[in-house]
């Protein structure tokens, strides 16, 4: 099938495509090539600032905005922290629009990507659309040690994983039993038909 406008879906079905590039969409290849140059002096720029300024903040990592016209620099503070000379300093010489944004340590932890303890790539960077809540009570649910070592994830909270089990593993752990069934037939199971012994 040829489809001259619109995309196709998996199910088949063509649907209109959201927008058709313009201009300005056609020349952000060769912005995005241009910016992925300079990613690394913006990020030496951002970590020399940040050590000069002795904030206690980390960088964490640079993006770009749409349009190449200004960049957000995503850092991580324990605590609240005035980094507004920080702000001046980072858009009077990046010479562009400077847009800060603070992470939580599971954001951190995503944005970086590593592996977690057991060898895969960390839930949230690789598969999960979101955080899933994860409370102690759910971990003491699990009899699962409360050790930091063996609970805590690689961004110190309690790992995501742990909120697996609250559908159908807590069904399972549920006490079996108590009721009876009674049945047509010998050993036969309700609403089965009846097979003629031979």
């Amino acid at each position: 099938m040829r489809v001259d406008e619109g995309t196709q879906s998996l199910d088949g079905q063509v649907r209109p495509a959201p927008k058709t590039a313009g201009g300005e969409d056609q020349r952000l290849p060769v912005k995005a090539a241009r910016s992925s140059r300079t990613r690394e002096e913006i990020r030496s720029i951002s970590r020399r600032h940040f050590a000069a300024r002795n904030l206690p903040m980390r960088f964490v990592a640079v993006d770009f905005e749409p349009g190449g016209r200004g960049v957000t620099i995503f850092f991580s503070s324990d605590e609240k922290v005035d980094f507004r000379e920080l702000h001046r300093d980072l858009c009077r010489d990046l010479r562009m629009r400077v847009t800060m944004h603070r992470l939580g340590p599971r954001d951190e932890a995503k944005r970086a990507g590593t592996c977690g303890p057991c060898g895969r790539t960390l839930c949230c960077k690789s598969f999960l659309p979101g955080f899933p809540t994860v409370s102690v009570k759910l971990v003491k649910e699990q009899k699962f040690p409360l050790t930091p070592d063996r609970s805590a994830g690689m961004c110190g909270r309690l790992k995501c994983c742990l909120a697996y089990e609250t559908g159908d593993g807590a069904s399972s752990r549920t006490k079996c039993g108590g009721c009876r069934l009674a049945t047509s037939g010998a050993g036969d199971a309700p609403g089965e038909p009846r097979i003629p012994a031979s």
